[in-house]
């Protein structure tokens, strides 16, 4: 059987709309018990094509299965509820463990990996103010090479931008959109070599 969505959102004896804790449509039924197999199609927020599509042996299972999967559904749903908003007062009330003087470190690259280095110079609220720094370099092969940040060793000009902070379990990961293709991180150990591979 096919549905039309538009016509499948209206609720009415066949169709039942059930909402998460912020009153939006989460989870959509439809049910035909015109045939000899009960047919149930779930549907999923704004979804066009149902998530679960089964025929039943008779009503009673039909009534369990959406019974079963709308609790499991929703409480799915306001969980992610919860935890953004869990997350979005943690962001609020969050303070940086980054300072004046750390090494951001990012990777990129297709076909080779380069490193990039940054020294933090300012920080001001979620601002941050980085300079690129030059490294050291270690040959270490054909088109290969190992590197490592020089502290306060300059390149460029300074340059803003903005602190980036997501949780997980609760635990906050800070990094830094450099560019599209480069996200910097904390480097925890300025001495360790990167690896680095020019051959592209």
């Amino acid at each position: 059987m096919r549905f039309d969505i538009w016509q499948v959102k209206r609720e009415d004896a066949n169709n039942k709309h059930y909402e998460d804790k912020n009153g939006k449509l989460a989870v959509n039924v439809y049910t035909d018990f015109s045939g000899a197999k009960p047919i149930v199609a779930m549907f999923i927020g704004k979804a066009l094509k149902p998530k679960y599509y089964y025929r039943f042996q008779n009503e009673m299972d039909a009534a369990r299965f959406i019974k079963t999967r709308v609790e499991y559904e929703l409480n799915n749903i306001n969980d992610r509820i919860d935890k953004k908003e869990a997350e979005k007062e943690l962001k609020k009330n969050y303070k940086t463990s980054l300072k004046v003087g750390d090494i951001m470190h990012g990777s990129w690259g297709y076909d080779m990996t380069i490193n990039e280095f940054y020294q933090i110079t300012e920080i001001k609220n979620k601002t941050i103010t980085l300079r690129e720094v030059g490294v050291e370099r270690k040959a270490a092969g054909y088109y290969y090479e190992d590197v490592r940040p020089e502290a306060n060793c300059f390149i460029g000009e300074p340059i803003k931008r903005i602190l980036q902070v997501r949780f997980y379990d609760g635990k906050p990961y800070e990094y830094i959109k450099l560019s599209e293709v480069c996200d910097l991180t904390l480097c925890e150990d300025t001495n360790r070599y990167y690896y680095e591979n020019h051959n592209d």
